[in-house]
């Protein structure tokens, strides 16, 4: 409610006052609703970060199998050859 709306029995100060006390009120709620995002956005960040970390894991994880199952064909082809000799 504007100042000038207000009764006509209130000082002038208090009316500044009141008018002080609502606009801090309103700044203490938006800044609570600015935390709350940056709390959220900071969450989703850390989520992020682990599912990058987790895929990095998965895929050195599938690297080494494909190094290993490699290097076992190939010894398993070395094997055979040296089994069966020149034909």
């Amino acid at each position: 409610m504007p100042i000038h709306e207000k009764r006509q029995g209130k000082s002038f100060l208090s009316l500044i006052t009141e008018d002080i006390q609502q606009r801090a009120q309103a700044i203490r709620l938006e800044a609570r609703s600015a935390r709350q995002r940056s709390q959220a956005m900071r969450h989703m960040c850390q989520l992020a970060r682990q599912r990058r970390k987790t895929a990095q894991g998965e895929r050195a994880l599938w690297r080494d199998h494909l190094y290993r199952v490699t290097a076992m064909t190939k010894l398993r082809l070395s094997l055979m050859a040296s089994l069966h000799g020149p034909q």
